[in-house]
Formats: structure tokens, C-alpha cells, sequence
């Protein structure tokens, strides 16, 4: 837990040479990185800009749940890397693995930032007709906001009726 919350920390403050310190100095004594904690890493590598780090903790991982996967999704989709984001999410899906709620939130975040618009939409159809996920107010902000930084603000404008209208 202690570690967990070192690399969160360091992720917070873009302190990545701390953060590697610290990796290297677990991996020299044998440390047993459980998937919590590689989690952990991948996300303060990536939230540090070093997606070839956190891409070498997964490729390390021995089992890749839901989490690890959403994790690298994230990872690529925070720095503007849609398109790896996307084959991330083929790849889960060649894995075997289910997507839930908070990798579709991870997703929508990739095509958001990576001005992929008519995939961000399809993604989220799929997330509600294909898995039987119910959007939270993330999904829509997501979509929102996708939308937005594409320039569609009208249709960021329907949407909002569309989806969350405001009651008199």
C-alpha cells in the first residue's frame, strides 16, 4: 500500500526519475510487483509521459485483468496516443477480457483527446448495445467533451438536450 501510494504520488507531481528510483530499487531486491501495484506504476509512468515504461510493466504483467488493460487504454489515451488506445482495446477484447464501466470511461478519454470523433461515438453505442453498460455522467462528459474539442459544439449542445435534459 505504501508503494502504491508513493507511485500515485509521484505520478501527481511528475516526479518520474523519483518514481523510477524507487521501481529499480524494488526490482533489485526482488520485490513481487501484484498486479495493484504494477497498476500503480503503469499509471505513474504514463501520467509522467513515459508510455515506453509503462507499456514494459505490462508487457511484464503474468496476468492482465480488466484493470491493467484500462490502465494502458488510459495510459495512451492521456498522451494523445488514440489509435494505440483503440488497438489496446482490441487487444483486451482478443484476450478474452471484459471491458467494464471505467474502460470505456478510459476510452472515451483516448478519443477524446485524440479528436477521434466518430469512433468515440461508436464506442460509446458499443459500451450500452454490445456490453449492457449503463452510461454514467462520465460517459457523457466524455462525449461532451469530445465533441467540444473537435469543434462540434452544436452537436455537443444537442447532445446535452438529447441526453440530459434540464427539468423546469
Amino acid at each position: 500500500v505504501t508503494f502504491i501510494n508513493i507511485f500515485k504520488a509521484c505520478g501527481h507531481l511528475g516526479a518520474l526519475d523519483m518514481g523510477r528510483e524507487i521501481h529499480m530499487k524494488l526490482r533489485r531486491s526482488g520485490f513481487n510487483l501484484e498486479p495493484s501495484l504494477s497498476n500503480a506504476l503503469i499509471s505513474m509512468y504514463a501520467k509522467c509521459g513515459s508510455v515506453s515504461e509503462a507499456q514494459e510493466v505490462f508487457d511484464r504483467l503474468q496476468v492482465r485483468d480488466v484493470v491493467a488493460w484500462s490502465t494502458m487504454i488510459k495510459a495512451y489515451g492521456v498522451n494523445h496516443k488514440g489509435q494505440m488506445a483503440m488497438q489496446y482495446f482490441e487487444d483486451m477484447q482478443e484476450d478474452k477480457v471484459k471491458p467494464d464501466a471505467i474502460t470505456f470511461s478510459c476510452l472515451l478519454l483516448a478519443c477524446s483527446h485524440a479528436s477521434l470523433v466518430h469512433e468515440g461515438k461508436a464506442y460509446f453505442k458499443v459500451m450500452r448495445d454490445k456490453y449492457g453498460i449503463m452510461p454514467e455522467t462520465e460517459h457523457y462528459t466524455s462525449i461532451i467533451d469530445l465533441l467540444a474539442r473537435s469543434g462540434r459544439l452544436y452537436e455537443a449542445e444537442q447532445f446535452i438536450t438529447m441526453c440530459c435534459p434540464i427539468s423546469e
